[in-house]
């Protein structure tokens, strides 16, 4: 054999973290690797590789730690089928249906369009309207409850003032007229004389 063919070496067969746990152990020792310079080459924190793979771990090989103390090691993972487990797996479960698997991953575009629009829905579950341009007048029209006590608190007091046109309905404007209600004093629209 060449140097080229040469195959890898195989340190262990691995299925299961405690399985995974004692090859690991075994690399350490074969290597006679001490631990806090180990996590010193490796990136981690200081006697972070005795709470790896101790006697009784106290941390646990996660997202984090997998590939730097696998990388320091010399070690990488590879994957071989288990034909007796596959066709157990194949036995047991029946295949997916083809017509419910996506080819490709979705890619959605949220545009800010998508966005107002969500947000406006939002802001009318929580009652809290945004000001609304009106295309009639240009200005902003209050939309929400609070809004529409606004508004007719506003038309009230213009009505009691005498100033208050009924041009929806084209109207003529009321003439004013003063009244006294238990010690209030104020004006009150009457209509129009017809001739």
């Amino acid at each position: 054999m060449s140097a080229g063919d040469e195959r890898p070496r195989i340190i262990a067969d691995v299925s299961s973290y405690e399985q995974m746990l004692a090859a690991l152990r075994a690399r350490i020792n074969e290597l006679q690797i001490n631990g806090e310079r180990f996590d010193e080459y490796a990136g981690l924190p200081r006697g972070y590789l005795s709470k790896l793979v101790g006697a009784k771990p106290i941390r646990r090989l996660g997202m984090t730690s997998f590939q730097p103390v696998l990388a320091a090691l010399g070690l990488r993972c590879l994957f071989i089928e288990d034909k007796e487990a596959t066709q157990r797996l194949k036995n047991r479960l029946p295949p997916r249906n083809q017509s419910y698997v996506r080819a490709d991953a979705t890619h959605v575009v949220l545009t800010f369009r998508f966005m107002q629009k969500i947000g406006r829905k939002g802001a009318q579950a929580r009652g809290t309207i945004r000001p609304k341009r009106s295309a009639r007048n240009g200005r902003g029209v209050l939309q929400s409850h609070a809004g529409r006590k606004l508004t007719h608190e506003l038309a009230r007091r213009r009505r009691a003032m005498g100033l208050c046109l009924l041009t929806r309905f084209g109207l003529a404007p009321f003439t004013a007229m003063p009244f006294s209600l238990s010690g209030f004093v104020g004006t009150i629209p009457t209509p129009p004389e017809t001739p």
